[in-house]
């Protein structure tokens, strides 16, 4: 699954959560499953091969929610011996930037 292919807008980011022993990051988040009939159910977005992630968001009340991800670079490191993605994940309160090797839903890969 590529990333465009998550449906991104209006998922509301209930929490994240690093597994540093698999090198994931987990989006728990109210995914739309009918977005017609405001249907949403609780669903991770799993950041998999996970390096980094810097959040540069202003002061919020409540949950963000999510506006889109878009890919903007390719990252290849001859030190590590890998490549990886820079993403940023745009939310109504700012962006975060997350390095990781893919993106998926639970269960959707």
């Amino acid at each position: 699954m590529e990333h465009n292919e998550i449906h991104w807008h209006d998922c509301e980011l209930l929490s994240m959560i690093e597994v540093p022993s698999q090198d994931e990051l987990i989006l728990r988040v109210m995914y739309p499953v009918d977005w017609e009939n405001d249907k949403y159910e609780e669903t991770d977005i799993v950041f998999s091969g996970f390096y980094s992630l810097n959040i540069n968001e202003i002061p919020f009340e409540g949950n963000p929610t999510l506006l889109g991800l878009e890919s903007v670079e390719r990252v290849d490191s001859d030190l590590f011996k890998s490549s990886w993605f820079k993403y940023n994940l745009s939310t109504n309160a700012g962006i975060r930037v997350i390095e990781a090797k893919s993106v998926h839903l639970r269960g959707r890969i």
